[in-house]
């Protein structure tokens, strides 16, 4: 089975438990990083949440779970938005990625932010973790879109 078989396996055919079951066993951090990027946020944040608890979980798939669960808004707005499930999660999330709590850091990610939303998060958060502006180097991973 290739990538895209597998993503489409474990993303369309599983449930939310059944993938959060197979995320905590998954020993290959690129295929977490497939996985999150291929995630549907409509189906709330276990998944998310189980990945960057894997041990296994890149530094970069945790930046690029921080962006896609909309932590820039939560860097501009702070806590006045969206639900307290979504706060603590971003807030979580925000500070394991300062301490660099994640085991590897071999996977690329450096979130499109404009100039303006770049001088913005700099402006409200003058001491922020510069991770949250220039990303993570590594290995360019091409996240198969299924």
């Amino acid at each position: 089975m290739n990538t895209e078989e597998l993503l489409y396996e474990l993303l369309y055919k599983k449930s939310n438990k059944e993938l959060m079951d197979y995320v905590k066993n998954v020993t290959d951090s690129d295929l977490l990083h497939f996985i999150a990027g291929n995630y549907n946020w409509d189906n709330g944040f276990d998944v998310p949440k189980s990945i960057v608890e894997n041990k296994n979980c890149d530094l970069g798939t945790g930046l690029m779970i921080f962006t896609l669960a909309d932590g820039y808004t939560f860097l501009l707005d702070g806590e006045e938005c969206i639900s307290k499930k979504w706060i603590k999660f971003v807030s979580d999330l925000k500070m394991r990625i300062e301490k660099r709590d994640f085991e590897n850091n071999m996977i690329q990610y450096v979130p499109e932010l404009s100039r303006v939303i770049r001088f913005k998060i700099k402006k409200i958060n003058p001491d922020i973790d510069q991770i949250f502006i220039d990303g993570t180097e590594g290995k360019i991973l091409d996240i198969p879109v299924v």
